[in-house]
Parts: C-alpha cells; sequence; structure tokens
C-alpha cells in the first residue's frame, strides 16, 4: 500500500514540477518504507531493508524522514504494531463451543 501511495503521489508531484522533484519509483520506496516502519514499529529495519534493497544513497534523507514521521503518527494512533495487535485480541477457540478438532480432550482420571 506504501509504495502504491508513494508512486501516486510521485507521479502527481513529477507531473507538476517535472524538472525539480525525483522518479515516481523513489517515492514509492520512500511510501513502502515508511508504512512497513509505521505498522512494524522497526524504524531502523526499514530504512536498512530499503536501502539494501535499492543501493540508492539519495533516497536516505527523505526515507529516514518519511519514517521518522509515520513511526510518529502510529505511536499517536495506536499502542499496538502488528505484531502485538495479535496477541492482545482474545483467543477465538477458548470460547464455548468453539472446540477445535485439534485439541485432545483432557485426561480425566
Amino acid at each position: 500500500m506504501g509504495a502504491m501511495l508513494g508512486t501516486a503521489f510521485g507521479q502527481l508531484v513529477h507531473a507538476l514540477l517535472p524538472g525539480v522533484t525525483a522518479s515516481p519509483g523513489a517515492y514509492g520506496l520512500v511510501g513502502m518504507g515508511a508504512v512497513v516502519a509505521a505498522a512494524s514499529r522497526a524504524p531502523m529495519t526499514a530504512i536498512l531493508i530499503i536501502f539494501e534493497l535499492t543501493g540508492e544513497y539519495r533516497i536516505i534523507l527523505p526515507l529516514m524522514f518519511a519514517v521518522a514521521l509515520a513511526t510518529g503518527i502510529s505511536h499517536l494512533l495506536s499502542r499496538d504494531t502488528i505484531y502485538t495487535l495479535k496477541l492482545r485480541r482474545p483467543r477465538h477457540r477458548d470460547r464455548p463451543g468453539a472446540a477445535s478438532q485439534h485439541r485432545r480432550p483432557a485426561h480425566r482420571g
């Protein structure tokens, strides 16, 4: 989603200011890194992955700015990451009447 939105924004900006801006693909990479950092709350990981993926030095500063901004907004909107959110949800298999086929019956004896 971040790559799509970043590329769309990059195409819009590139159409308005073609000589001043970077290619729309660079905006897509920055958007992708920002969404990964915001969802996982791992900004350094997102920056390193995008940099290792591209090897492009010119996007490091915009990437760092977008990742920092996205991580900050993510902290303001939710206390959970995509990983901790699932852990906080109630377990559906423990509800009465929702027995799983994979569970063994308790041995009582």
